[in-house]
């Protein structure tokens, strides 16, 4: 009898030091396993952004002085207001048209106190900056067709808002713009 009383306790025993001893330990294993697999997948997609990176730097080391500068044409990161109307006018001459009546100026129109400080605060967060340039021109209609043209094949990022015509007795037209271009902040 003492025999099955030495075994059923040694069995009582033995589950009992599985249950506090042998379980606790187990799952703190289980549980440094489980952050072995993260820390082990964390590292592969620091290794993936790691060569990302460096293949990022390859291509942009490959611009071209050329191209780095038709990419600052394109959204420049400065406001330069004599630039933006001195290449306007290049291609409004490269089409034997003059400009006149330039005005250049913040975009957005008139507003109460409230909504411009609300409107300047939801600007400040944002990377880019608007400005429009407004002018005026006399041609023909294929004139300005073309100066349209020309103005969207330029490497300056602008879009019209606006366009009025004036007609006149003659075959040529009193053409009001609008445009609105873009920088950096």
């Amino acid at each position: 009898m003492k025999s099955r009383a030495v075994q059923a306790l040694l069995v009582l025993l033995g589950i009992g030091l599985f249950v506090f001893a042998t379980l606790p330990a187990y799952r703190v294993a289980e549980g440094l396993r489980q952050d072995k697999a993260n820390n082990d997948q964390t590292l592969a997609l620091s290794a993936e952004l790691k060569q990302n990176r460096e293949d990022l730097q390859d291509r942009f080391n490959r611009i071209t002085d050329e191209e780095r500068e038709g990419l600052r044409k394109l959204l420049p990161d400065t406001l330069d207001n004599v630039r933006l109307v001195n290449d306007i006018s290049d291609i409004a001459q490269g089409q034997g048209l003059q400009i006149r009546n330039i005005a250049v100026g913040e975009s957005g129109g008139k507003a109460t106190r409230e909504t411009t400080a609300a409107q300047d605060a939801a600007s400040r967060k944002q990377r880019y900056g608007t400005l429009s340039l407004s002018f005026s021109t006399t041609a023909t209609y294929g004139e300005f067709a073309d100066l349209l043209r020309e103005l969207e094949r330029s490497l300056r990022l602008v879009d019209v808002r606006s366009i009025a015509i004036k007609s006149s007795p003659s075959k040529r037209y009193d053409f009001s713009l609008t445009l609105e271009t873009y920088w950096l902040r």
